[in-house]
C-alpha cells in the first residue's frame, strides 16, 4: 500500500476525538486520548505507523536471511554439543548479519527522509515535537520562503545519509577484514 494512503487511513485512526483509536480507547476507560496533538503522544504515534509501515519488509528480508543459513552447519553445530542460544549466536547470527546491517542501513536512511507519515499526521506539530530535518526543510522552503536555509537543511540531510552509509560501509570493510583472518 502506497505510503501516503496508509497515512491517510492511520489519521482516520488517530484523529481526535472521531478516530477509532480514542473510540477504543474510551471503551477501555481511558476516555479520549489526544494521539496526534499531545506532545507526549504524538511522537509515539508516528513511531508506530513508522513501524507498522517498514516491518513487512523487514521480516521477509529476515526470513529470507534465516531460510539462506544451511540446515547442515546448524544440524554440525548441535551434533558437536551446542545448545540453542550457542547455535544462534556462532552459527546463524553470523550467516544473517550482513543481511540485519543492509536491513539496518536501509531503515536508518529511510527515517532520516521520512516525511510524509509526519507531515500527514502532525504537520511537525504539536509546539514542534515531531519535526524532522525533512520537515522543517519543507517549511522552510515552500510557507517561509528562506530557499536559502531550507538548502542548507537540505544538505545537512545528504550529509546525515552519507555518513549513515559511510559508517556501514566502515563496519562491512572492518567485518571483511576479519572474517579474511
Amino acid at each position: 500500500m502506497p505510503s501516503v494512503a496508509a497515512t491517510l487511513v492511520w489519521l482516520c485512526i488517530f484523529n481526535g476525538p472521531s478516530g477509532v483509536a480514542s473510540d477504543i480507547t474510551q471503551a477501555l476507560g481511558f476516555g479520549r486520548i489526544p494521539w496526534l496533538t499531545s506532545v507526549d503522544l504524538a511522537l509515539t504515534s508516528i513511531m508506530f505507523v513508522t513501524i507498522w509501515q517498514v516491518s513487512p519488509f523487514v521480516m521477509l528480508v529476515m526470513m529470507a536471511a534465516l531460510q539462506s543459513v544451511p540446515e547442515e552447519v546448524r544440524e554440525a553445530a548441535r551434533i558437536d554439543g551446542a545448545d540453542a542460544l550457542n547455535v544462534f549466536r556462532n552459527v546463524t547470527l553470523p550467516y544473517i548479519l550482513p543481511t540485519m546491517q543492509i536491513v539496518a542501513l536501509l531503515v536508518a536512511v529511510w527515517s532520516i527522509r521520512r516525511f510524509e507519515v509526519i507531515y500527514l499526521l502532525t504537520g511537525g506539530g504539536p509546539i514542534g515535537s515531531t519535526s524532522t530535518l525533512v520537515v522543517q526543510l519543507r517549511l522552510t522552503a515552500f510557507e517561509d520562503f528562506e530557499l536559502g536555509l531550507a538548502s542548507a537543511y537540505g544538505v545537512v540531510g545528504l550529509v546525515l545519509a552519507l555518513a549513515v552509509a559511510f559508517a556501514h560501509f566502515l563496519f562491512e570493510r572492518r567485518r571483511a577484514r576479519v572474517m579474511s583472518k
